[in-house]
């Protein structure tokens, strides 16, 4: 099977945002930007706020869910595995601060020691984040 990474825009409102990424018979051992701010024109929000994320990652994987550091370096917000989700909403969403912060959110995803891939590996994130100005 042939490795692929896809990001969807799900939504692209006034105040709020969702992506949806999927990754099938992956693993990325460097970052990936999955959410680029620039995509988002309704209005173009200079940072974003994670409201809420579901996932479902299969055996064997490990995504690492993170905010770019425009210095190249990333700080982890999450990560992923098995099944699950989380809602940041009752304390105003998970802030991306700092002056030196992209905004875009990267992943990593790595296959764990001592697994063997014997079968279909992937992965899917559903991400809704609230628009920010600086």
């Amino acid at each position: 099977m042939r490795s692929s990474l896809t990001t969807q825009t799900l939504l692209d409102g006034v105040k709020n945002c969702a992506v949806k990424i999927t990754g099938v018979d992956v693993s990325y051992t460097c970052w990936v930007v999955v959410v680029d701010l620039d995509r988002f024109k309704n209005p173009r929000p200079t940072r974003v706020k994670i409201d809420h994320v579901e996932w479902a990652v299969t055996a064997g994987l490990e995504v690492l869910l993170a905010w770019h550091v425009q210095d190249g370096e990333r700080e982890l917000v999450l990560p992923l595995g098995s099944r699950g989700s989380m809602s940041f909403s009752d304390y105003g969403g998970l802030s991306n601060q700092g002056e030196d912060r992209s905004g875009n959110l990267e992943i990593m995803v790595q296959t764990l020691p001592a697994y063997n891939q014997t079968r279909f590996e992937g992965f899917s994130l559903f991400i809704d984040l609230i628009k920010q100005e600086r």
